[in-house]
């Protein structure tokens, strides 16, 4: 099975994180795929290119990535957050439901 995995990782295509958000800028994706690349000369080699190309076609240029990943990060651990809340709800539920 992690045979399978490691194939998938190191030859398989990447789904097009566009298809999965429609509502990422076009900017934004190609910049994820080409970052996604398998051969490495085909990914950016610097952070300057990536802002450069995330600021492509975008109304307000990104100047600082720090915001956006933080952004990114504080909706992602919020969501988990919350996911664990209601997963141990639920189990702290099911503790009782089975002692009664």
């Amino acid at each position: 099975m992690s045979m399978d995995y490691r194939d998938a990782h190191l030859f398989g295509v990447a789904k097009n994180p566009g298809k999965i958000n429609t509502d990422l800028p076009q900017s934004f994706v190609s910049a994820i795929i080409r970052m996604m690349e398998k051969p490495t000369q085909k990914r950016f080699s610097e952070w300057d290119s990536i802002i450069a190309a995330l600021n492509t076609n975008l109304a307000k240029p990104v100047d600082d990535l720090s915001s956006v990943v933080g952004r990114a990060l504080a909706q992602r651990n919020s969501a988990d957050l919350q996911k664990q809340t209601g997963e141990a709800k639920q189990e702290n539920g099911n503790l009782f439901c089975e002692n009664d």
